[in-house]
């Protein structure tokens, strides 16, 4: 039995769900107005976006991995603009 101990308050954890729920409806909704290849565009800026508002918000610090990691998916974003 393992006890989760949060680092901010609970309603702030419910706020970011929140937000993150919406956001994947205005995707889902996204795919009848515009290509797919728009939708894969803004879709790829998902982790990227939820990191900087972590950091923000949540105050979370991250690693040189992470910040790689968001890099390459930056560079695929940008190859597929290409």
């Amino acid at each position: 039995h393992t006890i989760l101990h949060l680092h901010r308050p609970f309603w702030m954890y419910m706020i970011l769900a929140f937000l993150d729920v919406e956001a994947n409806y205005c995707s889902y909704v996204a795919f009848r107005y515009t290509t797919l290849t728009s939708v894969t565009l803004l879709d790829s800026l998902a982790i990227p976006t939820a990191m900087i508002v972590s950091s923000v918000c949540l105050k979370r610090r991250y690693t040189r991995n992470h910040v790689l990691a968001v890099l390459v998916c930056m560079t695929g974003v940008t190859i597929n603009v290409l």
